[in-house]
């Protein structure tokens, strides 16, 4: 049996949209259900046996880590602090660096998804020399843009349209240190569109489908619906 990837959250923003929502907390740490957003996406990785996670902190790193400390539950958390702000690309280079051709679950502190990790850890095993991205499809994706989907392989990422249906990246990602390399990136860039869109040809990320429970809270309504909503809802099997 492979072991499984280790996991890193993306937990380093600041949540300037959510205003006062956030209470002064980061946004990883806005309250929901009587806890952080953070601990549900933990606790929901911890049920799926995934149990090795690294924290990559910006914003109020302290704030984190002197709630969480070193462990969650049955998660063990190490922590990784940007000097500075550098973006989602370079935040990833930061944690994975010297970690080379060891895969890693990679996911946005703002974001669940609810899917089955163990079948997407498979879909990457099957190409294991391509990027995995899980996506979901949204009745309307106008706030993330479309993802182009054919055979199983993601080829293009479409502009944003007011009302379009379609599928949408769901900010969850398998990946190893050494695809990262290629492209020559500053030391500051964003994954999504410095790397993904604009490398998506030579990446040839494969498209994991899922339609499991999906809330990003990077904006107040969506926090609002988090909050009505995920309390409701256990920790994921997977």
């Amino acid at each position: 049996m492979m072991a499984l990837p280790r996991v890193l959250i993306l937990a380093g923003g600041k949540g300037t949209r959510l205003g006062p929502l956030l209470g002064g907390l980061p946004k990883p740490m806005a309250m929901v259900g009587g806890r952080p957003f953070l601990a549900h996406l933990i606790e929901r990785l911890g049920a799926a046996g995934l149990t090795d996670v690294t924290l990559s902190l910006g914003y109020q790193a302290d704030c984190i880590i002197g709630h969480f400390g070193e462990r969650h539950g049955g998660v063990a958390l190490r922590h990784v602090i940007e000097p500075s702000a550098l973006g989602t690309g370079g935040a990833i280079a930061l944690a994975l660096a010297g970690q080379g051709d060891a895969p890693w679950l990679v996911m946005n502190g703002d974001t669940c998804f609810d899917i089955d990790y163990h079948a997407f850890i498979a879909c990457w095993r099957a190409r294991p020399a391509h990027l995995a991205m899980a996506l979901t499809e949204l009745p309307d994706c106008s706030r993330y843009g479309r993802v182009v989907v054919r055979a199983g392989q993601v080829i293009d990422f479409a502009e944003k349209q007011p009302g379009a249906a379609g599928l949408i990246n769901a900010g969850l990602y398998l990946l190893t240190e050494n695809m990262l390399r290629p492209f020559g990136l500053p030391p500051h860039y964003s994954f999504e569109t410095e790397l993904l869109q604009a490398h998506c040809a030579a990446l040839q990320p494969s498209a994991f489908i899922a339609d499991g429970y999906f809330i990003d809270i990077g904006v107040p309504d969506d926090l609002e619906r988090a909050r009505r909503h995920m309390p409701l809802r256990a920790p994921g099997a997977g």
